[in-house]
């Protein structure tokens, strides 16, 4: 997730730079991601998907695997439940299947950025 104005910097304490791989945002490992989930959509933010990223000693590695909602033609209360309720259910099943040894990157918008680029 890129840094958002007006999110508290405690979200991204926890957060791991994915700066070495060429992307500029951060990622969460599991025990850390619903923090940032539940904060996100207390302050209607939707998720418009994500991708994970796996740990190979102290270095991470694009899994390729990723999940995505559009936020078309629902409103936007709908779209942030529905989009939180995707983005917990993919984390806990590829948790579940794979371990600890992943993070996930979230991509964030709001309203407005929805309503402009859609």
């Amino acid at each position: 997730m890129r840094e958002i104005k007006g999110i508290p910097d405690e979200i991204y304490e926890n957060g791991i730079s994915l700066e070495p791989v060429g992307v500029f945002g951060f990622a969460w490992k599991y025990k850390d991601i619903f923090e940032v989930l539940d904060y996100l959509k207390n302050n209607s933010y939707g998720v418009l998907g994500g991708d994970v990223y796996k740990f190979h000693g102290e270095r991470l590695f694009s899994t390729y695997d990723n999940w995505s909602l559009e936020p078309q033609g629902i409103p936007w209360a709908e779209y942030v439940n529905a989009s939180y309720e995707m983005t917990k259910n993919y984390i806990e099943r590829y948790y579940e299947k794979n371990g600890d040894n992943y993070c996930y990157d979230i991509v964030v918008t709001d309203e407005l950025e929805a309503l402009l680029y859609n």
